[in-house]
């Protein structure tokens, strides 16, 4: 099944590129070479990799992902990529499907079962790499056939997106996604600090305050935090701050200054020090070094967006 579904992404998408809702909630990405790093933003995410090899950091996790391999994340984190083992002839290739918390929400609502115990344990990382089952291989087939006729697209394609759905709650990652979905268990609460932060990523970090807006103490709140995002919300908030300044330099030709002042920086010197400890280089000379096409600053996407 894994041949079949690469020959479904080459037939569409014979050239390199990208392409973003052929069904809902898919994207499908064929790279032609080896791709040097890149930032970006993952959101709740199914990816499977068809070729090649791709490199990634999801949040504070250290991620190798290749043919057959699939990766799972549950919540928004700030990342980075770069494609290895590429060509012409034997590209990358991936599909993803970008999970949507209201099926998952439905799907909990006609299967309690799949939800998690009430003061069950701690959350669980959000990031996972995994072999996934000839189940969710032959949905994902048929929702590519799908592409190939609007009318069973329409028909179709909502049934098979939410067999994927249950599917990957059946499986070793569902636990993590159910609990970020479900009202009160300790994803869910993380989830409320996670979209708190992505709206006041510019302000000044209150760990009080956020623990508070989920009814957890600031201890418990803290290693609940770092437990599902590998990372302090400490850490978590500066990876916002420095990947929305990349943006804005990148994109919206802002000053470094200006940049740093922007996602909340009263020190320019401090967001360098940063900045070069994330990226590798000087904001300005990392700016100007790097060459960005007009097509691929227009996929650089804000962290404001959902």
């Amino acid at each position: 099944m894994l041949e079949r579904l690469r020959n479904l992404v080459l037939e569409a998408l014979p050239e390199e590129g990208r392409i973003e809702n052929p069904m809902p909630c898919l994207a499908l990405t064929r790279f032609n070479g080896p791709q040097q790093s890149r930032q970006c933003f993952y959101h709740p995410m199914m990816t499977l990799g068809l070729g090649g090899e791709k490199e990634s950091l999801i949040g504070g996790r250290p991620v190798v992902y290749g043919a057959g391999e699939a990766v799972v994340v549950a919540l928004d984190l700030p990342g980075t990529y770069q494609i290895r083992n590429a060509s012409p002839e034997q590209p990358f290739l991936s599909l993803s499907i970008r999970l949507d918390r209201a099926i998952i929400t439905e799907l909990l609502t006609e299967a309690p079962e799949l939800r998690p115990a009430p003061n069950g344990r701690d959350a669980q990382e959000s990031v996972s790499v995994e072999h996934l089952p000839d189940e969710i291989l032959n949905a994902l087939v048929r929702y590519l056939e799908a592409m190939r006729s609007p009318r069973r697209a329409a028909v179709l394609g909502p049934m098979i997106l939410k067999e994927i759905h249950y599917l990957l709650l059946e499986g070793p990652q569902g636990r993590v996604l159910a609990d970020v979905c479900s009202e009160a268990a300790p994803g869910s609460r993380i989830l409320t600090a996670v979209r708190w932060l992505r709206e006041h990523f510019d302000e000044p970090l209150d760990i009080a305050t956020i623990s508070e807006r989920t009814a957890m103490a600031p201890s418990t709140f803290h290693r609940q935090f770092r437990a599902i995002t590998s990372l302090s919300p400490v850490q978590y908030q500066k990876r916002l701050r420095l990947h929305e300044a990349q943006r804005l330099m990148l994109v919206e030709s802002l000053g470094v200054e200006a940049a740093a002042r922007r996602v909340g920086y009263e020190s320019c010197s401090q967001f360098s020090r940063e900045y070069k400890r994330l990226f590798g280089d000087a904001p300005a000379r990392d700016i100007r070094e790097k060459s960005v096409a007009a097509s691929d600053a227009g996929k650089c996407a804000s962290i404001m967006e959902a």
